[in-house]
């Protein structure tokens, strides 16, 4: 069936807004907007659309979990073999180093790394990690864990294996 125009309007609406979450400088606004929609989602039901007290409008939900699951899809290079990870982290570097000025103006997350040099490429990995791969699969797993019927097993071994490589990275800092 055709969609009305304001159907029309309301899908170009929740597009740009899933889309716009692969925005790095969106992490904390994302997490802090999907943090009291997780909190209900494990303490209530889905309400037709919020409109009962204590319960989650679906929509919300919907587009929350969507921003979620684009973001994670965005950075999920990060969990092929290693080889494959370092050319695509090396190209998330090179992007922040070419953004750099801009996101440190607005340093989103208080962790970042103060400089993107590429002296200093191994506190950068270090940043990464802890500010926006590791946060978002964890917000993806938060979201996951408060529905029922879901598989954990995928985002549980995705952190597992960023766990290792922020240790490697880690090391990298510290040596």
């Amino acid at each position: 069936r055709a969609l009305d125009e304001s159907e029309v309007l309301r899908f170009e609406l929740i597009l740009e807004q899933v889309i716009l979450a692969t925005d790095v400088t969106k992490q904390g606004e994302i997490r802090q907007r999907a943090e009291p929609t997780i909190a209900q989602l494990r303490s209530c039901e889905l309400g037709d659309a919020g409109d009962a007290a204590g319960k989650v409008d679906p929509l919300v939900a919907r587009v929350q979990m969507m921003q979620c699951l684009m973001k994670c899809a965005d950075l999920a290079n990060s969990v092929r073999p290693d080889a494959c990870a370092a050319t695509w982290e090396d190209a998330v570097f090179q992007e922040f180093h070419r953004e750099g000025a801009t996101l440190l103006e607005r340093r989103f997350e208080d962790n970042l790394p103060a400089t993107l040099d590429p002296e200093r490429r191994a506190e950068a990995s270090v940043g990464f990690f802890e500010c926006i791969l590791m946060p978002t699969f964890k917000l993806l797993y938060s979201f996951l864990e408060a529905l029922p019927y879901s598989r954990l097993d995928t985002v549980a071994a995705c952190l597992s294996l960023f766990d290792v490589r922020h240790a490697v990275a880690r090391a990298r800092v510290d040596e």
